[in-house]
């Protein structure tokens, strides 16, 4: 993760995210994903991407080359990018609670959403079907997924991807 100058603001990069050995789950050794966070309503950076962001017959953005997923808090838009495989991003404040008996916390939540990004799940309720298996790995729908939660400037950002 570094912060890189983009005219008079810094912005949130992280590249190659989940660069580690999957081969147990597929065929597919390697996965990368750039993530960008950048103030809300600054999309300089990712400028030339976002003529080409369609939306799905659910509403969810896509790439007509690769995968996208976007977020957003009252101070940052998140967007999470991959070219191999499909991706999901949540990012909400550390400090918001959710009022709910069957999400603890809100770290918790971030996981969750993300997960059900990446399958392009339409409905929010299926936060509460995913299971997280350990510190990185969660299931839903029978579909293993591999997630990172980094906290940045008081928001937990995760981004998922498909196993």
């Amino acid at each position: 993760m570094k912060l890189v100058k983009h005219g008079t603001h810094m912005v949130l990069v992280t590249y190659s995210l989940f660069e580690i050995n999957m081969k147990k789950y597929k065929k597919i050794s390697w996965k990368k994903v750039i993530i960008y966070v950048l103030l809300k309503g600054y999309n300089e950076p990712i400028k030339h991407i976002l003529p080409t962001i369609k939306k799905n017959t659910i509403g969810q953005p896509v790439l007509s080359s690769g995968y996208i997923s976007i977020s957003h808090s009252t101070t940052y838009d998140a967007y999470a990018i991959s070219k191999t495989l499909p991706v999901g991003i949540d990012i909400e404040p550390c400090n918001r609670t959710t009022k709910d008996n069957k999400i603890p916390n809100i770290k918790t939540w971030t996981i969750a959403e993300a997960v059900i990004k990446t399958l392009g799940s339409k409905s929010i309720k299926d936060v509460y079907k995913v299971q997280i298996d350990s510190k990185h790995t969660a299931m839903f729908h029978g579909q293993h997924y591999r997630f990172k939660t980094l906290k940045y400037k008081g928001h937990y950002i995760t981004v998922s991807i498909v196993l």
